[in-house]
């Protein structure tokens, strides 16, 4: 019986997880930084993200990739 009251409280714990991360997500309003990369990201081809990019932004060409996508 202890298997399945361990169980149910992760399921319990992974919907409300998810419902708060959906919730949060929703009201979420872009800083200047996450706008920032997500336009240079936009803009920028995935060879120019690799060549330019990486020289003067700090942050790893991964985020823009992802970004990207």
């Amino acid at each position: 019986m202890k298997l399945n009251k361990d169980r149910l409280f992760n399921i319990i714990l992974i919907i409300l997880f998810v419902t708060l991360s959906i919730f949060v997500g929703m009201h979420h309003e872009p800083w200047a930084d996450e706008a920032q990369s997500w336009l240079i990201a936009r803009d920028s081809s995935i060879i120019q993200l690799f060549t330019n990019v990486l020289n003067t932004e700090g942050h790893p060409v991964l985020w823009y990739l992802i970004l990207k996508f």
